[in-house]
């Protein structure tokens, strides 16, 4: 009995969820094996990205360098999963090894003769891979999805420099940001010296206005007072010595006057 496969609106609620599963269910021959490829491609990036966070070394990092360490990871698990899904293609399963060491390559077909021709025998998934690859040709010249898998192999080709520039370019902006943050903070450290020295001027002056300032008045009055005083003095000190000098000069002139004068 065949299982009845559910809906799109079995797995979620979510309408974004339903629309995308129901797109994914339309996808037919190469496209939907490259969504495949994609998912799986993301699938791994995640692991990669998750492997690298749990490392003691991306806690200890600065931001910049762990956003490194996740570019490099990724661009490193793409380049594998490349390789590993692109690499040589494998021989023919009659050239491949002789019929007494590999007697799994001829399942449910008679060893006793030849004339049978040969059918299509999947190629076990690669380690890395998460995404189904087509089954490799056989006697019969049969190969499933050819061009689909050629057209894949063109997009991956493309995607690997692709992501390397992306990379180059990501951490170049890396660069860039760390040293704004550089400048920005010795601007903010410049700033704050600046704003110090500017309280401390305002604490200076407000200083001087209420205490200081208050103070030279009072001494500068007692000065002028004391100067004052002292000019008082002398004044009156300086016009009886005169008055006192006036009657003297006053007595020798009535004397030289009596006594005939000059003459």
């Amino acid at each position: 009995m065949t299982p009845q496969l559910k809906g799109p609106e079995d797995y979620s609620s979510n309408p974004s969820t339903i629309r995308a599963r129901r797109r994914k269910d339309k996808l037919q021959g190469g496209a939907k094996v490259l969504d495949h490829a994609k998912m799986a491609d993301y699938k791994a990036l995640i692991d990669a990205r998750k492997a690298v966070q749990k490392k003691d070394e991306y806690k200890k990092a600065t931001k910049p360098m762990q956003e490194q360490m996740l570019t490099e990871a990724m661009a490193s698990t793409m380049e594998k999963r490349f390789m590993a899904n692109n690499g040589p293609m494998p021989p023919a399963p009659h050239q491949a090894y002789p019929v007494s060491s590999s007697p799994s390559l001829f399942v449910n077909h008679p060893m006793t003769t030849m004339s049978a021709p040969f059918h299509t025998i999947p190629n076990p998934p690669p380690p890395a891979a998460h995404f189904p690859r087509t089954s490799t040709a056989t006697a019969d010249g049969n190969m499933p999805g050819g061009g689909d898998v050629d057209s894949i192999r063109s997009i991956l080709e493309n995607l690997v420099p692709a992501v390397r520039n992306v990379t180059r370019h990501v951490d170049n902006l890396h660069t860039q940001v760390g040293q704004l943050r550089q400048e920005l903070c010795a601007h903010t450290n410049r700033a704050g010296e600046t704003d110090t020295k500017v309280v401390q001027a305002e604490n200076d002056v407000q200083v001087l206005t209420s205490e200081t300032v208050p103070q030279l008045w009072e001494a500068l009055s007692k000065l002028e007072t004391a100067v004052s005083g002292i000019e008082t003095k002398v004044g009156q000190g300086s016009d009886a010595e005169m008055t006192k000098m006036r009657g003297v000069m006053r007595g020798f002139q009535d004397a030289l006057n009596s006594a005939g004068g000059y003459n």
